[in-house]
């Protein structure tokens, strides 16, 4: 039985209403392989006449089989972070390589009908193809643009394995293929989409991909339906209690980026049980925590797993280094902890509250000490930015500003990294504006703005145009912020973030006829910039941002004191 799913970019539907015959048409067709976790491959293939001409500057996306560097491994390996936001600028380089190779051979061919794009197998499209295919048909302004998915074969209700973890790996696959078939059938319109929902995707067929290596890599790289298979594989071979542990943490990973929170809450108390490491334990509970307070809010719950995994390291003997780390970690998640339940005391036990959470992340640096050792660099960042964060949300701005230029500047000097630099004169702009001082504050975003066009990501730059008009805003310049949003809406556009577009057109007609009295236009920006992109990697966004959530409260409380 076959199924054809049909999808059409706007501009393609414009130009079917408007055909009153047919005229010459472009078709390409796709063939995917079967899903191996070589992301992108069947795009990949077809631009591969483009790609020795390309700069690597401009194209990205032909890199896209680079190892991520140790640190963004680190940030979603031990933080559940998604770090989406280094995969969109590889998929959208190369859609739009694609969409212009596309425009080309239309032209040349005298095509005046939508470019037909038919993709065979796409069960076997991984991840990042679906991204992809997202990206061009959004991007497709110009070129009229319809794409058909075949299906060459589908199950209803296909049966689980019987052991409950390979079930549970079973399950997180189809959820993680059908919820981004889902969401681009949802967002450019289908024919037969109850069917679509029901079909059972292919998954990895190589028992040798099955490593855990090559499992990481997929978690790293938002390949989850060809992690969740390749955990299914892992699971199914005879593993010992650690190995199998450290498959159901990777597992976990995965639901709790799906947004299946229970899933993966319930994984990671598997994980617990089944390993014998006691460090293992710990960072187990760590992860746990750190799901309960930032996607679920349950923050008692969230302490409690924290200092779980504190009594264990106490407890346990394991080598020094390794202790240092599992601690370190487990301070910081419990000091964050801290500051999300501090909201609900009274100002004089929250202040004192507050002095014990620097204090733990100064006990957290410590353990961390100097070494170099990829791993701990990036914990050591990362307690850096949470102490200045600590420091903002006190109200401490002067300070705050003070700790990021002596931890984050001379890093800066030292390695030219400009991506350090995107979010430290982000972060010390936004606590200039906060102090009031809004010539400084437009002074370092603007800087920011810099280093996220060195950086070449486009969607940090659409954050740091948002920020940057806010606080033009905010000191009266109107002119100047009307200049940023038109930059950021032609920005936008250029992104294919048109609903977006529109909030920024609104938000220029208001500023436009503002008024000296009138309150403020634009909403404050986001105190952090962002490690996901919920538009561009397809998931949903958690129920519980832990960023916005301290800084807002804080700011309640501060106005109900005064």
């Amino acid at each position: 039985m076959s199924l054809i799913v049909k999808l059409h970019s706007d501009s393609a539907r414009s130009a079917v209403l408007e055909s009153c015959e047919a005229p010459a048409r472009l078709e390409l067709i796709i063939r995917c392989e079967s899903l191996d976790g070589r992301p992108l491959a069947p795009w990949r293939t077809h631009l591969s006449h483009l790609l020795p001409e390309v700069p690597e500057s401009e194209f990205p996306g032909r890199e896209f089989h680079t190892p991520p560097h140790d640190a963004w491994t680190n940030a979603i390996l031990r933080r559940l972070s998604r770090e989406s936001i280094h995969t969109a600028p590889r998929v959208h380089a190369l859609a739009k390589a694609f969409l212009a190779d596309l425009s080309h051979r239309a032209r040349r061919a005298g095509c005046r009908a939508p470019v037909l794009l038919c993709v065979h197998d796409a069960a076997r499209l991984d991840r990042m193809s679906v991204r992809f295919l997202h990206r061009l048909l959004s991007l497709a302004t110009a070129l009229p643009l319809e794409v058909e998915l075949h299906f060459s074969s589908f199950e209803v209700g296909s049966p689980h394995p019987s052991d409950r973890f390979m079930s549970a790996a079973r399950a997180t696959f189809e959820a993680a293929r059908r919820s981004i078939f889902t969401r681009i059938v949802g967002d450019f319109g289908a024919e037969n989409r109850h069917l679509l929902e029901s079909v059972t995707f292919c998954a990895a067929s190589d028992s040798n991909l099955a490593t855990r290596k090559r499992l990481e890599t997929a978690v790293v790289s938002h390949e989850f339906d060809f992690a969740a298979a390749v955990a299914e594989q892992l699971l199914a071979q005879p593993l010992d209690q650690n190995a199998r542990a450290d498959v159901l943490r990777l597992l976990a990973i995965v639901d709790a980026n799906l947004g299946r929170t229970s899933n993966a809450l319930e994984l990671l108390e598997l994980s617990k049980k089944e390993t014998c490491d006691p460090a293992n334990k710990a960072r187990f509970c760590y992860l746990m925590g750190l799901l309960l307070a930032k996607r679920e809010g349950a923050l008692d719950r969230a302490l409690a797993s924290m200092e779980e995994g504190l009594v264990l390291l106490a407890k346990a003997e394991v080598p020094a280094e390794t202790r240092a780390v599992e601690q370190a970690w487990l301070l910081n998640g419990h000091s964050l902890t801290l500051a999300l339940l501090s909201k609900r005391q009274a100002r004089p036990t929250r202040e004192l509250t507050s002095r014990r959470i620097l204090k733990q992340l100064l006990e957290a640096l410590a353990l961390v000490g100097r070494e170099p050792a990829p791993a701990l660099v990036y914990l050591r960042h990362n307690l850096l930015a949470n102490f200045a964060f600590m420091l903002e949300i006190m109200g401490d701005h002067d300070r705050a500003i003070a700790f990021w230029d002596a931890s984050f500047g001379p890093y800066v000097a030292a390695t030219g990294r400009a991506d350090v630099l995107l979010t430290q004169k982000y972060r010390v702009g936004l606590n200039h504006s906060q102090a009031g001082r809004g010539a400084e504050a437009v002074q370092c975003l603007e800087a920011s703005l810099d280093a996220a066009r060195a950086v070449g990501n486009p969607f940090l730059v659409e954050h740091v145009l948002k920020a940057l008009a806010s606080v033009q805003e905010r000191n009266g310049a109107l002119e100047s912020a009307l200049a940023t949003l038109e930059e950021l809406e032609s920005h936008q556009v250029e992104l294919g973030l048109r609903a977006r577009a529109l909030v920024t057109a609104a938000a220029q007609r208001a500023i436009a006829t503002k008024q000296e009295k009138d309150p403020v236009v634009l909403p404050r920006p986001n105190p952090k910039l962002p490690s996901s992109l919920p538009e561009v990697d397809l998931e949903t966004e958690g129920r519980f941002n832990v960023n916005q959530s301290l800084v807002r409260k804080e700011t309640l409380l501060n106005e109900a004191a005064s």
